[in-house]
């Protein structure tokens, strides 16, 4: 898994293939949900990682998206397929500890200790 720091989250896919997991270290990887193999690692966190949620979006030619949120503020949205990095948001916070994605997967929302959203 994670070695040498905590694991923050897990979040499957909607239609269980995938595991997403995050570390206080920053790191992401993907699993494959039914068998437990590695698939990849994502890079380009610096922060630690204080959450993170699939897209409930599933079905043939559809990739999910990973939303992850950090204790620097910023919420980022990430490719499955290929790992690579969708786009980054800013929270007016500087610490966003809870995220949701709409059922339809276009929205996202973040919440922060400072009671925010």
């Amino acid at each position: 898994g994670h070695e040498g720091t905590d694991v923050t989250a897990m979040s499957y896919s909607a239609d269980g293939g995938e595991l997403a997991t995050t570390a206080g270290n920053g790191s992401m990887k993907l699993w494959g949900g039914r068998r437990g193999a590695e698939l990849m690692s994502l890079p380009g966190h610096r922060e630690r990682i204080t959450t993170c949620c699939f897209s409930p979006l599933v079905g043939e030619g559809k990739g999910g998206i990973i939303t992850t949120s950090l204790e620097d503020g910023t919420v980022r949205r990430w490719d499955n397929l290929n790992g690579t990095e969708i786009e980054t948001y800013r929270h007016a916070s500087d610490y966003v500890c809870s995220i949701a994605i709409s059922p339809e997967g276009l929205r996202c929302l973040a919440g922060s200790f400072d009671g925010s959203a």
